[in-house]
């Protein structure tokens, strides 16, 4: 087996997984959102197929429970469409004014994600997760690539809350 059917796979079963815990969490959560966040931009590592969109605007809220996160949201994805959200992040460490996350999801890439290697199901709707770093008002987010035709996605916005 190649390295992209099982990330696919991989990236699949834990974005469902990620999201089924969250949403068992979610009865001892406050409904109104803790946090908004607005995407900036994203880098393409080790990407040669062609040109992609790397200046990502977006809008996201975030609810926080404890240690987990959901987040949801609209942005212009790599393909210069716009894409919803859905993710949800666990915190790995934590301190005043930064956190380390580990956070899986899905998104709509319309008529574009049935060609992903992470689409689910050869649908229009990918599955996506890696580690995300906090500080004060700015985060990053790493995604890793099939290493074959990408690396891996940096993406990079800012984050305010409530």
């Amino acid at each position: 087996m190649t390295v992209k059917p099982m990330l696919g796979k991989f990236m699949g079963v834990s974005a469902a997984a990620v999201i089924a815990l969250s949403a068992s969490t979610a009865g001892a959560c406050d409904y109104v959102p803790d946090r908004a966040s607005i995407l900036i931009g994203s880098k393409h590592v080790g990407w040669e197929g062609g040109q992609l969109n790397e200046t990502n605007p977006g809008a996201f809220l975030t609810w926080e429970c404890g240690k987990w996160s959901a987040t949801s949201g609209v942005f212009k994805n790599s393909y210069s469409n716009t894409s919803t959200a859905l993710t949800a992040s666990y915190d790995v460490l934590s301190g005043d004014g930064w956190a380390v996350s580990a956070f899986a999801g899905v998104a709509h890439y319309p008529g574009t994600g049935r060609d992903e290697v992470v689409s689910i199901g050869g649908s229009d709707v990918i599955a996506m997760g890696g580690l995300q770093a906090r500080y004060k008002n700015v985060f990053v987010q790493a995604i890793p690539g099939d290493f074959e035709t990408l690396d891996g996605i940096v993406a990079v916005g800012m984050t305010f809350g409530f």
